[in-house]
């Protein structure tokens, strides 16, 4: 079973919307990235990462605009919002909000990784894209930093204090327009999707804070996540939390599922349905990572081994051999032979 990342289908009412903005026909587009017009409905299925990126990318093609990252972040909608969006805007400042995005966001976009880094003078706000079929993602990952940034404008009025911007894909449109934006400088073929700013911004306190509202989006994502079955994605979501949690310690059913907001019990149940237990999913989980790994980076295997919680090389190729039926190595080898 291929656990494709996803994005949430409010996406595609995003760019929906844009559309309609600029009188262009969405349909047509949408049928071709294969993606279902969007509705309303905020718990139908997610969209995986290459429809989406398809979709993004040729609209930029298609009305020559190299910047559509940029446009469709600047002429966002709020009104339709997703939920988390929503609570992020309702907390009482923006270290709360980024707090709230960076631990749900991994659920409802398990395409994402978003994380806050906070220092003493200089923060950063990360997203890394989950990218295994390695699409272009130029108009996702723009769409994504400048977004957050507007968001953050929007929730305190005041102009985030950007210090630099970093994107991990590479360009050779002239960065001028999202630095005016921005007002920072921009650099791409960087390692990740990061803004750099002020730490002290983090203390602002949001215009739009709403603390009842805070949680019942809060608390709503939280019931969201527990009673969620449509099961590709929940296993998606599994998979995700146990390759996240490897990298600092070998993650067991109680640590997954607490991370996930739920009992092991239900987690366990939601497992049962797919029949599969909590080991089985794990090493579904490492074989996918480590596919990708081979498939997508110089890591060497030693490293890989690590990444994946291996506590030597030997073990890991064991592992691989059993899952794959041959060593990482002849899978990498055969791999630059395609």
């Amino acid at each position: 079973m291929d656990f494709e990342p996803t994005l949430s289908p409010r996406f595609a009412v995003y760019i929906q919307n844009y559309l309609l903005d600029m009188n262009i026909s969405a349909q047509d587009v949408f049928n071709r990235c294969n993606i279902s017009y969007p509705s309303t409905n905020e718990q139908e299925m997610a969209i995986p990462l290459s429809n989406m990126a398809c979709l993004m990318e040729t609209i930029a093609w298609q009305s020559r605009n190299p910047y559509l990252g940029l446009h469709l972040a600047q002429q966002y909608h709020y009104e339709s919002s997703g939920t988390l969006i929503l609570a992020v805007l309702a907390a009482s400042n923006v270290e709360e909000g980024m707090k709230a995005l960076c631990h749900y966001d991994r659920y409802v976009d398990t395409a994402l990784e978003t994380s806050l880094d906070i220092g003493p003078e200089i923060s950063s706000f990360n997203v890394a894209v989950i990218n295994p079929k390695n699409v272009p993602i130029t108009q996702l990952a723009e769409f994504l930093i400048i977004l957050t940034v507007d968001i953050l404008k929007k929730g305190t009025r005041k102009k985030m204090p950007v210090t630099e911007v970093w994107f991990s894909h590479s360009d050779n449109k002239s960065s001028a327009p999202l630095e005016k934006f921005l007002g920072a400088p921009v650099k791409y073929n960087q390692t990740e999707n990061k803004v750099f700013f002020t730490s002290s911004f983090l203390k602002k306190r949001f215009v739009t804070s709403n603390d009842l509202l805070f949680d019942i989006l809060t608390n709503s994502l939280k019931n969201y996540l527990n009673t969620y079955e449509q099961d590709s994605s929940f296993l998606g979501m599994v998979c995700r939390e146990i390759i996240r949690q490897t990298t600092d310690t070998a993650p067991n059913i109680h640590m997954v599922s607490s991370s996930m907001g739920m009992s092991e019990r239900t987690l366990r149940r939601h497992l049962s349905n797919e029949g599969l237990s909590f080991q089985e999913v794990k090493n579904m989980a490492r074989k996918k990572r480590a596919q990708y790994y081979l498939a997508n980076s110089s890591l060497s295997l030693t490293d890989i081994a690590f990444e994946l919680g291996f506590s030597e090389l030997s073990a890991f190729s064991r592992a691989f051999r059993h899952w794959v039926g041959e060593t990482p190595q002849a899978y990498r080898n055969k791999l630059k032979t395609l």
